[in-house]
């Protein structure tokens, strides 16, 4: 569609052509982000958007990602991929430390409940 584009007054701009319905909001940065359904879609715009949005912020998408919170892709200007660590992931990393507590801390009990249950029987004998 985008390669078919013909520059003419009677074709919207390209910035009349920009998402404006795919914004929602991300509770992992806590802010308002475009979400794309594919890798693809997200590439394409920054394809068709980038220069624009350099132009009016100073920053340019250069990379898509895929967000857990949301189930979508997001653009960033940020290069290194390896920063970024989504609220979701450290979430659900303390979960799973607390559960491996947890879980020994139940373990450890029933133990405990066995050996008394144990020590009852020897007694009663």
């Amino acid at each position: 569609m985008w390669n078919k584009l013909k520059v003419s007054q009677d074709y919207k701009t390209l910035k009349d052509m920009k998402p404006t319905k795919c914004k929602v909001f991300c509770l992992d940065c806590s802010r308002s982000k475009m979400l794309f359904d594919t890798e693809k879609k997200a590439q394409t715009f920054i394809k068709f958007n980038g220069d624009e949005i350099k132009s009016q912020t100073g920053y340019c998408p250069t990379r898509t990602y895929y967000c857990v919170s949301c189930c979508g892709f997001h653009v960033t200007s940020k290069t290194d991929s390896s920063v970024i660590v989504s609220k979701t992931d450290i979430v659900l990393e303390k979960y799973r430390e607390y559960k491996v507590v947890h879980d020994e801390k139940n373990r450890v009990n029933k133990e405990k409940q066995r050996l008394r249950k144990l020590e009852k029987k020897k007694l009663m004998m």
